[in-house]
């Protein structure tokens, strides 16, 4: 009796060990990707790894695939990051303000916005500042929201990681001038 159950036991366990070694297709939104459930799995806390934890049955579709109903148009990003889930993760430059959005949606979604962009509320709150100060219009506004951004950036012109290259380096000028009714 006792060898049976260790016979299924261990049966079980290769069960898992196959499971957790072997190919994974997914299918997100209609884009296809192959990765495994070790790379899934491998940041705790996130809709993936709780959905390949081996804790609930899945059953792929009939290509083989687990369906997932997400746009996947930014889905390799995502793949990438739980790839190498370390600080030195770098998100492309290349993405517009709208794709940037449209990931922030799906990092969002699967709980990975704040390991992803870990600074993404810092500097929304600084654009947030910056745009209510140039409404304002007044030098006092600006200078105000200029400080308040430094707050939150350290130090406004070094070089930060969760800031997009165009803004690298860039220095704030505070001056007299108005056009159209907003400072320049």
């Amino acid at each position: 009796q006792d060898r049976a159950a260790l016979e299924a036991e261990k049966a079980s366990m290769e069960k898992a060990h196959t499971f957790q070694n072997s190919t994974i297709v997914l299918s997100v939104g209609g884009h296809r990707f192959e990765t495994s459930r070790q790379t899934l799995t491998s940041v705790s806390g996130t809709y993936l790894a709780s959905m390949f934890s081996g804790r609930f049955l899945l059953t792929p579709n009939a290509e083989g695939a687990y369906f997932i109903d997400r746009d996947g148009r930014h889905f390799h990003y995502i793949l990438n990051f739980l790839r190498d889930p370390v600080e030195r993760y770098k998100l492309s430059s290349d993405l517009t303000e709208g794709q940037r959005e449209e990931l922030m949606v799906e990092l969002e979604y699967f709980g990975l916005l704040d390991r992803m962009l870990p600074y993404q509320a810092q500097e929304r709150v600084g654009q947030s500042l910056l745009r209510r100060a140039c409404l304002d219009g007044t030098r006092r506004a600006l200078e105000t929201a200029v400080a308040q951004a430094r707050v939150l950036v350290f130090e406004l012109g070094s070089t930060t990681p969760f800031l997009r290259e165009r803004f690298q380096d860039l220095r704030w000028v505070i001056t007299e001038r108005v056009v159209n009714g907003s400072p320049v």
